[in-house]
C-alpha cells in the first residue's frame, strides 16, 4: 500500500478505487500496519474504497463478528461518500453466497448510509446517471 500511497500523492486529480478493502488477511488475525496505511490512503480525497472481498479474505471465519471490525474500520476511515459495497461474485463463492455477504454487509453498514455505500458512492465515482 505504500506504492499506491505514493502513487495518489503524485497524481491528486485521479479518481482512485481500492479493491476488496486492499485484501486484508483477516484469516490470520489481520495484515500488520492495515490500518495505517488505510488511513493514510483515506486522508487523501481521490482515494475510494470497496467493501467487497472480505468474507472471501476471511477464510473459514465467516461469521459477521469476524468481518465487522474490517468493515468499521473502511467505513470509519473513507465515511459512506468514498465507500461502495461491492459484490466480489463469483470468487464469492468460495466463502459464500451472493444474498448471505449482501444481508451481512447491510448489517455492518449503519441504515443512513446505505442507500450511498450500496449506489450512490458508485455511481458518482464512474459517472453513472
Amino acid at each position: 500500500m505504500p506504492t499506491l500511497l505514493r502513487f495518489a500523492r503524485r497524481f491528486p486529480a485521479l479518481p482512485i478505487v481500492i479493491d476488496h478493502g486492499a485484501k486484508p488477511d483477516i484469516a490470520r488475525g489481520g495484515t500488520p500496519g492495515w490500518r495505517a496505511d488505510m488511513a493514510a490512503l483515506a486522508a487523501l480525497p481521490n482515494v475510494f474504497c470497496k467493501l467487497s472481498g472480505l468474507l472471501t479474505e476471511a477464510g473459514a471465519q465467516t461469521g459477521i463478528e469476524t468481518i465487522h471490525p474490517y468493515a468499521d474500520t473502511l467505513f470509519e476511515l473513507f465515511g459512506p461518500d468514498r465507500l461502495m459495497w461491492g459484490s466480489d461474485w463469483p470468487v464469492l463463492t468460495l466463502a459464500g453466497d451472493y444474498r448471505g455477504w449482501r444481508t451481512m454487509a447491510e448489517a455492518l453498514i449503519p441504515a443512513e448510509a446505505h442507500t450511498a455505500v450500496f449506489g450512490d458512492t458508485a455511481r458518482n465515482f464512474y459517472c453513472l446517471a
